[in-house]
């Protein structure tokens, strides 16, 4: 994703890499069930700092919110 002149920050590092909408969904996808997984683990291991990674699929679902609201994804050509 291009960043635009009134994109924050985080909302571009939250998209980076990302070309439509369709991608950032399968991507989200991907990150819950990754973070599910550590999650899980890092309860049973004791290490609950690694928890933390639940919110990457917040941080990824603000920024696509965002990219929503100003309508920042790029149109498709049919």
């Amino acid at each position: 994703m291009k960043k635009l002149n009134d994109m924050p920050w985080w909302a571009y590092i939250g998209l980076t890499g990302i070309r439509s909408r369709d991608a950032a969904i399968q991507q989200l996808i991907v990150l819950l069930m990754v973070s599910f997984v550590i999650v899980v683990a890092s309860a049973v291991s004791g290490n609950y700092l690694a928890g933390l990674v639940f919110l990457l699929p917040v941080w990824q679902w603000t920024a696509m919110k965002w990219a929503d609201k100003h309508s920042a994804w790029p149109s498709q050509n049919i």
